[in-house]
């Protein structure tokens, strides 16, 4: 009987997942979108994430978290992600990038 609990325990955990990694990815979104750095920290500590995680998994319309906060201007955001990415995905991302202030940094993360 209790593996019966246990079996159902685990489906509804797997179920309930998309609903925690959509909400996850929204509020990202939004915190990117709002330049609130601050937040955007507390979010991931929650959710024991790491930028470079969560790079690769959460899109903002159809961009990276890097080129969405460069594209909104979130200049205090994009300046932690690019702290926190590996210095390949910024060299790689660096092309894409428009903001003075994000070039700059991103230069110096690869140099």
């Amino acid at each position: 009987m209790w593996k019966i609990y246990i079996l159902l325990a685990i489906a509804m955990a797997v179920v309930s997942l998309p609903a925690h990694s959509d909400k996850l990815a929204l509020s990202t979104c939004e915190y990117i979108a709002a330049d609130d750095k601050k937040r955007l920290r507390s979010l991931l500590k929650q959710n024991r994430m790491k930028i470079k995680t969560l790079h690769k998994m959460v899109f903002c319309n159809n961009q990276t978290i890097l080129l969405f906060a460069d594209t909104r201007q979130a200049k205090d955001v994009g300046e932690l992600i690019i702290k926190k990415l590996p210095k390949k995905v910024v060299a790689e991302a660096l092309p894409s990038l428009t903001s003075e202030q994000l070039i700059a940094a991103a230069n110096n993360r690869i140099n």
